[in-house]
């Protein structure tokens, strides 16, 4: 069989307090906001992508990202991603899947496995 990989995600260090903050900007001005992912996921990203052949990985970074060194911290709906950086909310998880079905160009996403 193949073997994909999908790489790991993290949207920085978000605490409690930050993500608080966060929900209270005004859901007209969510969408600007960014956040600099942490560097050693980072560079572990691009080490993978590097080492393996394109058809075989899929980044996540360049995916939410959109190749950027920042990444958003809401979804198109004014939802947090991530409610602490490296874990997804239920709006970010759904946010991310259908990013990775309609950017990844990977047909075997879209292919219902079978047992």
């Amino acid at each position: 069989g193949k073997v994909h990989v999908v790489g790991s995600k993290s949207f920085g260090h978000l605490t409690t307090r930050n993500y608080r903050e966060f929900l209270e900007v005004p859901p007209a001005d969510r969408l600007t906001l960014r956040i600099e992912p942490d560097s050693e996921v980072r560079a572990a990203d691009q080490e993978l992508k590097a080492a393996l052949a394109k058809e075989h990985y899929l980044g996540i970074f360049d995916v939410i990202c959109e190749g950027k060194s920042t990444c958003p911290l809401f979804t198109p709906g004014g939802s947090l991603i991530s409610f602490d950086g490296g874990h997804l909310t239920p709006e970010g998880a759904h946010l991310t899947g259908s990013l990775l079905r309609e950017k990844s160009g990977m047909s075997w996403m879209n292919t219902p496995s079978s047992p």
